[in-house]
């Protein structure tokens, strides 16, 4: 009898084995990540709304009223996935806000190179994200009349949410709002901007 139950046990051990073993597999399996990419490149354009210093504004006074006038926003970055969750990596920002008086015209372009960290909530990279970037900043203003100048180097920051959506499975494209603040010449200056960014 004793022989009986020791060799039931033992065949039920055996047909049960591959079941556990398949399970413990499958819920590994699950937990993998399924997006692994470990560098990823980050392109975006926008509209922007810029908010300059006194001297600037008076400046620009000449150009304004019935001319052609657009602002752009534009990032270019190189990032690396140090977590599911975090990324990190250098970015170029530049800030383009064009006047046009007829054949007269004022280009101010606000440059920054610096670095950012970007935190998204979800690990495939998929839905909200906040982004974070601290560089250093100057303006690079152009005339048609030919008086052209650079600001001296300051610091700049920005602050940006988006949302991202998968379009390939390691590419995604994200609507996004960014508030920029750059400090040059000892002066305050704003950037707001709504656009799309494109993560590869």
């Amino acid at each position: 009898m004793n022989h009986k139950l020791i060799l039931l046990l033992f065949i039920t051990f055996l047909s049960g084995s591959p079941a556990i073993s398949f399970a413990q597999q499958d819920s590994t399996k699950s937990a993998e990540p399924q997006y692994t990419k470990r560098l990823f490149l980050l392109g975006s354009i926008g509209l922007a709304k810029m908010n300059y210093h006194d001297g600037l504004e008076k400046q620009l006074d000449y150009y304004r009223g019935d001319i052609d006038h657009f602002s752009l926003d534009f990032d270019f970055g190189l990032y690396a996935r140090l977590n599911p969750y975090f990324l990190l990596g250098p970015v170029f920002n530049i800030g383009v806000d064009t006047y046009k008086n007829g054949s007269d015209w004022f280009q101010v372009n606000q440059v920054m190179l610096g670095v950012s960290a970007l935190w998204n909530f979800y690990p495939n990279f998929e839905g909200l994200y906040i982004r974070g970037d601290l560089g250093v900043t100057n303006f690079v203003i152009i005339e048609s009349l030919g008086s052209n100048q650079t600001t001296e180097s300051g610091f700049g920051s920005l602050l940006s949410v988006g949302y991202a959506y998968p379009i390939l499975k390691t590419s995604r494209i994200a609507p996004y709002a960014t508030i920029q603040r750059s400090y040059v010449d000892k002066k305050k200056n704003y950037r707001f901007a709504l656009g799309v960014q494109f993560i590869f």
